[in-house]
């Protein structure tokens, strides 16, 4: 079964150590993946964002999506869209953040 690729936009809070700037206290974040089913992307993105100190606050909306559409959402060069189809890897797109009070 081939992989395919699947979106999910997820609102997360600023944890310990997260590479988020210090006065940014949430964002979301655009999440990419190449999977066998939406159910294991939605777990390895979720687990990816943990494991980089993320605060998972909720999913907002997910689907499988196409590389024509990843490359033109994320204004990727064609070395930066052959590494992530090569990797295994979780890909951040842009994270829109709000800032505190």
């Amino acid at each position: 079964m081939k992989n395919k690729l699947y979106y999910l936009d997820v609102e997360v809070k600023a944890g310990d150590n997260c590479k988020l700037s210090p006065n940014v206290i949430g964002a979301f974040v655009n999440c990419y993946v190449f999977e066998k089913s939406s159910e294991i992307a939605h777990e390895k993105i979720l687990k990816a964002l943990i494991e980089d100190n993320y605060l998972i606050v909720k999913i907002v909306d997910a689907y499988e999506t196409s590389l024509e559409q990843f490359k033109v959402t994320e204004k990727l060069s064609d070395i930066e869209m052959e590494e992530f189809i090569n990797s295994n890897d979780v890909y951040y797109g842009a994270f829109y953040g709000w800032k505190k009070d």
